[in-house]
């Protein structure tokens, strides 16, 4: 996703109204932005979130995996303080999760110890729509008004 907001939302009591003191003793449990997996390292799939920004009144992970192998990268994104520290939940498995952002959610201290951070070359790997996005060619399938969205110069 490119230059995206994704709106965090803290959730409701049974009664449909806040309970600032449920978030403040952290009562609530924390949701997922993505939720990803692949079959196996083989698997080029993932999720890309570039130049998004990441803000709310809940609380959040960046993702969880979904299977093993799990490949999410957050590239350039503003995180406001609705991450929480771990940053990444693994459920089962241990993710292939990386972050490269700024912003106060952002901040590595307290992440799961296997949060990777990608080289420079990795990244402009990931985030090339030639090279990751549409590397089996599937966007050349896509009706010309579709294509102009995603192609590079609008990248």
């Amino acid at each position: 996703m490119q230059k995206c907001v994704i709106y965090v939302k803290a959730m409701m009591n049974v009664k449909g109204m806040m309970n600032d003191e449920m978030v403040k003793s952290r009562g609530m449990l924390p949701g997922f932005i993505t939720a990803q997996g692949r079959q196996s390292e083989q698997d080029t799939s993932g999720f890309v979130f570039k130049n998004c920004e990441i803000k709310g009144d809940g609380r959040a992970s960046l993702g969880r995996a979904y299977r093993g192998y799990s490949r999410v990268v957050f590239y350039a994104t503003s995180m406001s303080n609705v991450i929480v520290p771990q940053g990444w939940d693994a459920w089962h498995y241990k993710g292939e999760e990386y972050v490269k952002c700024t912003g106060e959610g952002a901040n590595k201290q307290g992440r799961v110890g296997w949060e990777k951070n990608l080289s420079d070359t990795d990244i402009d790997f990931l985030i090339n729509t030639k090279t990751f996005i549409a590397g089996d060619g599937w966007m050349t399938t896509l009706p010309s008004s579709l294509v102009s969205l995603y192609s590079p110069s609008s990248i």
